[in-house]
């Protein structure tokens, strides 16, 4: 017995060495070994579905990666099989598996980002696409409407045709500002201007079908006035429970006939930035979206709101306030229930 445990003893070691080289080489073939040692850059392409398979075998055909079989097994393991997309890489040295694998979750040099914030509006994204080489805004206005627009007395509607549940509700005769999805989203560069504002509207249905928001407060508004209020409330205030307060105080107003009075559609209207204020010039505005002169809702959204705002639209918290200011400094709202105390807030918090 004693023999054979000193031969079990040396066979044990033998494995562990055999383990050994064995992770070594793989490790060695996917962290250090180079195709083309020496070469301070190199750039390959990702055809049209590619698999790991196909692409592993052209990589190893023009010399950019030694072994196949470990690049396949590689990028399979690290579930980058999945994300693998058409376009232009270009890649620094080392040039080895795990380099081009970790590349290829980048955006190629095919690729352009776009990227929409929250309470941008359709000025924002014109510039966007313009900026990003896509369209000038004249184009983008063609496709999806100008600002503060009625198109009802117009042969220029917008062009956009788009098969979405959240367009339900919507006019024709407005733009499609508020129905895109604030997000960051890549494209390649040859994409149109139609096809990128298009997945903005059906990334936006995905989003609010795939959300828990209900309308539980307001069941008598439609999908499209939760999205005018919820622009609103977007440019308004900034942290989520204010943001459903102020909801409740808007839609008070609008069902008592009231203007809404936010300074946001106003400047919406003159699409002049730089402060907060308006002048009486702007508040006479005679359009349609200046709810100084107008009482209720404006036809349509003044900007794209993000999910916070659209879940304050629906479900306002109720509150006996019917007015409030924003601090400008620190976002902090102050609420008041008579016109009196509501300038004295004024007075106090933004003079």
């Amino acid at each position: 017995m004693a023999k054979q445990k000193n031969i079990t003893k040396p066979i044990r070691i033998i494995i562990a060495l055999c383990v050994f080289v064995g992770v070594w080489y793989v490790y060695s073939g996917i962290y250090r070994a180079e195709a083309q040692p020496g070469v301070e850059s190199l750039t390959f392409q990702v055809e049209e579905g590619d698999t790991a398979a196909t692409l592993a075998a052209r990589l190893e055909e023009k010399n950019i990666i030694r072994n196949q079989s470990l690049f396949e097994w590689y990028v399979r393991f690290k579930k980058i099989d999945t994300k693998i997309h058409r376009g232009t890489f270009t890649i620094q040295a080392p040039v080895t598996i795990a380099h081009i694998a970790q590349k290829l979750q980048d955006p190629s040099l095919d690729e352009v980002t776009i990227t929409v914030i929250p309470g941008w509006n359709l000025r924002d994204i014109a510039a966007e696409l313009e900026k990003k080489g896509i369209a000038g805004k004249e184009e983008v206005y063609a496709i999806v409407g100008e600002p503060a627009v009625d198109y009802r007395n117009r042969a220029d509607k917008p062009t956009l045709q788009v098969n979405a549940a959240i367009l339900r509700d919507k006019p024709d005769y407005v733009s499609f500002e508020g129905y895109f999805r604030p997000d960051t989203y890549r494209f390649f560069k040859d994409v149109t201007a139609e096809q990128v504002l298009e997945r903005l509207v059906k990334e936006r249905n995905r989003q609010l079908a795939q959300s828990i928001i209900e309308l539980k407060g307001v069941e008598d508004k439609s999908l499209h006035d939760v999205m005018t209020m919820a622009s609103i409330i977007e440019k308004e205030v900034i942290h989520h429970d204010d943001k459903k307060m102020v909801a409740d105080i808007f839609w008070k107003r609008h069902d008592a006939g009231m203007g809404l009075q936010a300074d946001s559609t106003v400047h919406y209207v003159s699409g002049r930035g730089g402060d907060v204020f308006t002048t009486s010039k702007e508040r006479d505005s005679e359009n349609l979206w200046n709810t100084y002169k107008y009482p209720g809702l404006p036809p349509g959204p003044i900007s794209t709101p993000g999910l916070e705002s659209i879940d304050a639209a629906a479900n306002p918290t109720p509150n006996d306030y019917w007015y409030f200011i924003t601090e400008l400094d620190t976002g902090k709202v102050h609420y008041a229930k008579t016109l009196d105390e509501h300038n004295a807030n004024v007075q106090k918090y933004l003079r």
